[in-house]
């Protein structure tokens, strides 16, 4: 099932768009983690009751794409290079809830590149994964 970024142009332009712009592309993951983490700290009263606060949900991200050839990488290192500062970004992973903002955890991309042999390079496939949280 392919699911959508959404992020503004910023580095690596692709030839025909342009700096400033948003842009929608659709991606197909082959790994889709999420992990929620709480801030909680917990006291215990001297009745021996446990009581519990709660700071902070974060919900992260760990994904890789199928691999991908041709100008689906030139636009993919257009949408890599665009956010790799910690900008914003969107996704739509199609569970109905819509577009979640999110952001890197780590300010990289791996980026593993496959040979597929006759093709000069051509038809080699590259596979992106990052992780990233969501905004709240």
């Amino acid at each position: 099932m392919a699911m959508n970024i959404r992020y503004t142009a910023k580095r690596d332009i692709y030839a025909t768009h342009s700096v400033g712009t948003i842009y929608t592309t659709g991606v197909i993951f082959t790994s889709l983690e999420r992990t929620n983490v709480v801030d909680r700290v917990d006291a215990r009263a001297l009745s021996g009751s446990l009581y519990s606060t709660y700071r902070d949900l974060r919900a992260t991200w760990k994904m890789s794409t199928v691999g991908l050839s041709g100008i689906y990488v030139l636009l993919f290192r257009e949408f890599t290079s665009s956010v790799i500062g910690g900008e914003p970004f969107e996704l739509d992973i199609g569970d109905g809830n819509g577009y979640k903002q999110m952001q890197l955890t780590n300010k990289k991309f791996k980026e593993k590149r496959t040979v597929m042999r006759g093709g000069g390079g051509n038809d080699d496939d590259f596979v992106f994964s990052w992780t990233c949280r969501e905004k709240r």
